[in-house]
């Protein structure tokens, strides 16, 4: 039984069993990197259309691919000759830079829904006060579109175009809630929509609805404060273990190379990978409040 104490041995065997891995589901492998790698794109491109970019998607989706391929060639460069770490590295930086463009994006329109969120009491104040003066729905609208540039303001043009091309009301204002997923958004749209079908006092409901989200905001801000270290030092410890690799990669790498090029080294970063994966939900689960 002494083999199974043999490093030589024990490399020799891993590496064989994840070549057969590799082989047996490889099918299985580029179907799962493809259909990734398309969600990506078609999301990218979702994002786009939301976001009301105006660059053409083909460059755009273009200059994805050049900086993907790149980066993922790059990196079969760097762990060549070794063929098999360097094409499961190569693939994974594809699928990795891919992903990343996709976060980048999510995060612009994250903040851009959160930037409207956060401009919704001082325009409902607006509307508020133009409805008491006489003026209609959407003339409020145009006057928080004139006195009050931002997110917002693109929203609620959107909302009018829609409306000057045949649009009614209802289903313009329910466009932009599905298209800003947001409780306070649909909040606005269900009020809105429900007192043009019974009738009511909208501006009374505006008054309501901005000391509300008024106060919905101070919360969510006193949140955001008490969890910001805990967040920051989820951060800092996910990443130490990664910032160690890469520190002894460039000043020894003679230490950290069977981590990286033997096949027991593999087996011991996706263990490591994995705990810092569960690590970071379990600290998220605990820092996490919800009202």
């Amino acid at each position: 039984m002494s083999y199974l104490y043999n490093p030589l041995a024990l490399s020799i065997v891993t590496g064989l069993a994840v070549f057969i891995c590799v082989y047996r589901f490889s099918d299985q492998i580029l179907n799962f990197f493809s259909t990734k790698v398309l969600t990506a794109q078609k999301e990218i491109l979702d994002i786009m259309d939301k976001l009301l970019m105006t660059q053409k998607k083909e460059i755009i989706i273009r200059n994805c691919w050049i900086l993907s391929l790149s980066l993922s060639g790059l990196v079969v460069l760097m762990f060549w000759p070794n063929v098999l770490l360097s094409l499961g590295v190569g693939g994974a930086m594809l699928l990795l830079t891919w992903l990343g463009i996709r976060l980048i994006l999510r995060s612009l329109w994250e903040s851009h829904c959160d930037k409207v969120v956060a401009q919704l009491v001082e325009a409902l104040t607006i509307m508020c006060n133009s409805l008491k003066v006489g003026l209609g729905l959407t003339q409020s609208m145009d006057r928080v579109i004139k006195g009050y540039p931002g997110p917002l303001a693109k929203e609620f043009r959107l909302v009018l175009n829609k409306i000057q091309l045949g649009q009614s009301v209802e289903e313009a204002l329910t466009e932009m809630g599905e298209r800003i997923n947001r409780p306070d958004i649909d909040m606005l749209v269900t009020a809105i929509n429900i007192l043009k079908e019974t009738g009511g006092n909208l501006a009374e409901t505006f008054y309501v609805m901005a000391d509300t989200l008024r106060e919905r905001q101070k919360m969510d801000k006193k949140i955001k404060a008490l969890t910001a270290q805990g967040k920051m030092q989820a951060k800092i410890i996910s990443s130490i273990p990664f910032l160690l690799i890469g520190i002894f990669y460039v000043m020894d790498r003679e230490y950290i190379s069977p981590l990286l090029f033997k096949p027991l080294g593999w087996v011991c970063l996706g263990g490591v990978v994995l705990l810092v994966a569960l690590g970071a939900i379990m600290m998220k689960k605990m820092i996490e409040i919800k009202v």
